[in-house]
This record gives C-alpha cells, structure tokens and sequence, in this order.
C-alpha cells in the first residue's frame, strides 16, 4: 500500500500550483500522505511511495522545471509508480463569441 506522494511541478503563475494542490488534497481525502511542492525544490525523493510531477506547456514544451525534475529523478522514478500532467494555460484573445453569433456564418 502507497503511504507517503510527491506531487512535484513546474509553474509560471501560480496555475499548475493550483492544479497540483488539488490533486495533493484529493489523494489526502483517499487516505495518503500527501505534499504538493515545487520541483525545483525537491532535494530527494526516495522517502515517497509514488510521485506525479506536472507543469505548464508553454509553445509545446513542457514546464523546464518539470523536465528538469524527470532527468534528475529518472531512475528513482522508474522504481515506483509515477503519474504525469500537463496544463495548457490559454493565451492570446479569448475565443468566446458574442451572443447570437454563429461561428458558421449562417443567419
């Protein structure tokens, strides 16, 4: 049985801190020990059962602190059951549509 998870990640503006703090409190709510922290601050990761490291996608790559953290930890991570994520955060206009407008150009 699973006991103690590292959820690691990436962040640009707090938005994967969020995601990854959400995913902590939900794994605590099922009975695990849980710590959300920023990857780059992560020293060690041989006192966790399983880890889930996740980051931003930025022009399609993703976060350089959630790639940073899988090469340093690769063969750690190969040892224990590990999950990954990624969030796309929108940029540029918003793609709402005023009311009444059809996308399709029809009346």
């Amino acid at each position: 049985m699973m006991s103690k998870v590292l959820v690691a990640y990436g962040t640009t503006n707090g938005s994967t801190a969020r995601i990854a703090e959400t995913i902590a409190e939900v794994l605590r709510k099922k009975g695990l020990s849980t710590e959300a922290v920023p990857a780059r601050a992560v020293k060690n990761v041989d006192s966790y059962d399983a880890v889930v490291v996740g980051g931003g996608l930025y022009g399609g790559r993703w976060h350089k602190d959630a790639r940073r953290f899988v090469r340093r930890y690769g063969r750690a991570l190969a040892g224990r059951p590990l999950w990954l994520f990624r969030y796309r955060p929108r940029t540029g206009t918003s793609r709402l549509r005023p009311a009444g407008h059809d996308p399709a150009g029809c009346p």
